[in-house]
């Protein structure tokens, strides 16, 4: 299979065909304009005083570059082609060095002073123009060979070897530092290029990353309407990958449904039932996202969701059953607004279970995903949930066992045979309510510079203080949240 040119070598090479087509144009602009007419005229005052015999002949054999000039200038304007260019450099080289030849041999070969006028030629038609190097050969050849063919057949070498001898000496010396200049002012130029296509790479790729940022700034936005903030703050920082494998965790998952819904919606009407499950998850939302607990799913009227992942905590069992009993509070403390809609009170049931679960991104990588928790605790929520009457919160004995604080008042309910679970005996909690603690005293607030919910988090030394996970505001005395307004 044929391999490709790397788009940097090809772009290297465009480049440096534009510029020497550039440059070639330039250099025969301006030695043809303002260089060799000039000289060509000027040392006609040398031939009246050197050959004055010959001082006619001369000046028509340099007015041959009248011609010469306009013709090279014609064709070079008119090329789009470097290669082009190069050959027309070549030939116009030759045009300028062949009167000068003539004179040569008209004014005494090997011994004439004139073949230095080729070197002249040769500085100016080989340093400036950027040739390659076989091109570069070639206007060497077009300048000097006729002068060592002319004195060939039409001079006495045996009269003047020696002369030529130490005339080729001066030719090599100047072919020689002319191609050093050209060898130094081509590795300059490369160099320019190379600067040039590693600032367009550098700008390219700040392009890139810009929109790369860009890209993942509106994915993050988009997310930040899917995901719980725990799971799109965790993605943002490289904690967790949208598709990393799913892993095995400790969780607390509390189950939030309201109670007799069905009913409910087939005796009111649609815009009220909207209205009611908007406030009913506003408000269950602003409480779990207070406790930093991850919102799973939304099942209809119902909500799932649980604490410890993607955020670890040592309290994340009191996290749970507080926002359960701060929910009920929320509710009861808007009971009016929601009788206006609901037409009776609206009343939720709750479970909470605590256990391992499978925890990660479920789904389709091609169309969508949902990060969730799988397993045994999340069922036994759901099903605590549904043994709930309205406006109780049932827990499972290992959320009892394992709630630290003194603070709630639970009470026993007995061992229950739950629907999923069958051949299995749970002992049942009821979380009837706690002692005025130091986290429930607190309302729900938003960040003073992002409007985002402020969570309660602790510092190294265990006390709690108010942060914003979207902008990182916090607040380091938690006493003075009341100064900040209530989310809205």
């Amino acid at each position: 299979m044929k391999q490709e040119t790397p788009p940097s070598v090809s772009a290297f090479e465009e480049i440096r065909r534009k510029e020497k087509l550039d440059e070639l144009k330039a250099v025969l602009e301006t030695i043809g304009n303002k260089m060799v007419f000039p000289l060509y005229f000027a040392f006609w005052v040398a031939d009246v005083l050197y050959v004055p015999h010959l001082k006619w002949e001369f000046l028509a054999l340099r007015a041959t570059i009248i011609p010469t000039s306009l013709v090279a200038l014609f064709f070079m304007r008119r090329t789009d082609s470097s290669e082009a260019a190069e050959y027309i450099t070549i030939c116009y080289a030759a045009g300028v060095a062949l009167p000068i030849t003539i004179m040569t041999i008209m004014s005494g070969g090997q011994t004439s002073l004139y073949y230095a006028g080729l070197n002249l030629v040769a500085v100016g038609a080989l340093s400036f123009p950027p040739l390659r190097t076989p091109q570069f050969l070639l206007a060497l050849i077009g300048v000097f060979l006729p002068f060592y063919i002319g004195v060939l057949l039409f001079t006495d070498i045996a009269v003047g070897i020696n002369r030529l001898v130490i005339n080729s000496f001066f030719v090599v010396g100047t072919v020689t530092i002319c191609f050093l200049i050209r060898h130094f002012n081509e590795k300059l130029r490369l160099s320019e290029i190379r600067m040039k296509l590693n600032l367009q790479d550098e700008l390219v790729n700040r392009e890139n990353i810009i929109l790369q940022k860009t890209e993942e700034g509106i994915k993050l936005r988009t997310l930040s309407n899917q995901f719980s903030p725990q799971v799109v703050h965790a993605i943002k920082n490289n904690e967790i990958d949208i598709e990393g494998r799913v892993h095995s965790g400790e969780i607390c998952c509390i189950f939030i449904d309201i109670v007799n819904s069905t009913e409910r919606v087939a005796n009111i009407d649609a815009s009220s039932v909207d209205k009611v499950i908007s406030m009913f998850m506003e408000d269950a939302i602003k409480v779990l996202l207070k406790y930093d607990i991850t919102v799973d799913k939304f099942l209809g009227d119902g909500i799932l969701a649980f604490c410890n992942d993607p955020i670890k905590y040592s309290d994340y069992h009191e996290r749970v059953v507080h926002s359960a009993l701060e929910i009920i509070e929320k509710i009861s403390s808007r009971s009016d607004e929601y009788q206006s809609y609901w037409l009776k009170d609206l009343e939720v049931s709750i479970g909470i279970a605590s256990g391992s679960a499978n925890i990660g991104f479920y789904g389709s990588s091609r169309y969508f995903k949902s990060y969730t928790a799988i397993g045994p605790v999340v069922n036994l929520a759901s099903r605590l949930c549904s043994e709930a009457r309205p406006n109780q919160i049932l827990v499972s004995s290992d959320v009892v066992n394992k709630l630290v604080s003194s603070e709630f008042e639970v009470k026993a309910i007995g061992e229950r045979t739950l629907k999923g679970f069958e051949g299995e005996i749970h002992q049942v909690y009821e979380i009837t309510g706690c002692s005025e603690g130091e986290l429930v005293s607190f309302d729900i607030h938003d960040c003073p510079k992002c409007n985002s919910i402020l969570h309660l988090t602790t510092d190294d030394e265990g006390i709690y203080l108010f942060s914003c996970r979207e902008c990182g505001f916090q607040l380091d005395d938690i006493a003075d949240v009341d100064e900040i307004p209530k989310a809205s």
